[in-house]
């Protein structure tokens, strides 16, 4: 008989996970609506829970500081002065994020202030993730020398060329179609989904395998039938269908329907990370 108890279901709360995807998720779900001309207030509310998840953040750090500086752990106690290093580094990164943020917010509120004929670009604009992105690369390596989680890390580094041909198609620097912008994005969306493939393909194998004890070969075929129907339903299709009806972004669909995948991503991660546990902060 399986018993549910919340205290051993909230033992494992991944706050800061759930606190980002709840911001991502609000903001999405306005940003499309005022695309779509559907609400009229100011791009300051449609960007409020982004600024509220970055707000968090540098309070966090601020406090952290605070409590490092007053209290300083010894020599000996290396993973504080590692976990020190890595809220700063968060704190860091969020700072770029934030200046993206407020960029983006000026360029849509305030472009009508700008003399005619020189509005502010876009490449401008996307500077703090150009910047971010490089700075990502150092930050993975570091993170993985000292067993830190990397995954945004890992997904800036990995996406510097599309942040570039987004900016430059927002300038009409370049006149490709949007499929062609997204190349980069569909080359890593399907090397993700050959991935979960891969550990769909590894779950048949080691179900029939004897090469290993049943306790291991149980957690393996676990592990490998949860990234397939999580992972997969997660973040990879609802990407790969945000993609897809982006690139017709000239088609009647309106933003709002072009949104609603990821809007479902979002949700289906804060459900997830709501019992499941975190190493970092946001």
């Amino acid at each position: 008989m399986v018993e549910l108890s919340l205290g051993v279901f909230f033992r494992s709360f991944n706050a800061s996970k759930v606190i980002l995807c709840a911001c991502l998720l609000i903001f999405l779900a306005l940003f499309t609506l005022k695309l779509d001309g559907r609400v009229t207030f100011s791009y300051a509310f449609v960007f409020a829970p982004l600024w509220a998840c970055n707000l968090l953040v540098f309070v966090g750090a601020i406090v952290g500081i605070c409590s490092f500086c007053s209290k300083p752990p010894s020599r000996n106690e290396i993973m504080m002065r590692v976990d020190f290093m890595a809220m700063l580094i968060t704190a860091t990164e969020h700072l770029f994020l934030c200046a993206f943020v407020s960029l983006v917010f000026v360029k849509l509120e305030f472009d009508y202030l700008f003399e005619p004929g020189y509005p502010l670009p876009w490449t401008i604009v996307f500077c703090p993730l150009f910047s971010l992105s490089i700075l990502s690369i150092g930050i993975a390596v570091w993170s993985l020398r000292h067993d830190k989680p990397f995954e945004f890390e890992f997904f800036y580094a990995i996406n510097i060329v599309q942040l570039v041909f987004i900016a430059f198609k927002l300038d009409k620097q370049v006149d490709w179609t949007w499929a062609v912008v997204f190349i980069p994005l569909w080359v890593v969306l399907s090397l993700a989904a050959v991935g979960v493939l891969y550990a769909l393909v590894l779950s048949v194998v080691l179900i029939r395998s004897r090469h290993f004890i049943p306790a291991h070969r149980r957690q393996h075929v676990y592990s490998a039938v949860l990234h397939t129907f999580f992972v997969c339903p997660e973040m990879v299709i609802p990407a790969l269908v945000s993609l897809v009806l982006l690139t017709g972004k000239l088609d009647s669909m309106s933003f709002a329907e072009k949104g609603t995948p990821s809007e479902l991503s979002y949700t289906v991660s804060l459900c997830g990370n709501i019992a499941k546990r975190g190493r970092g902060l946001l």
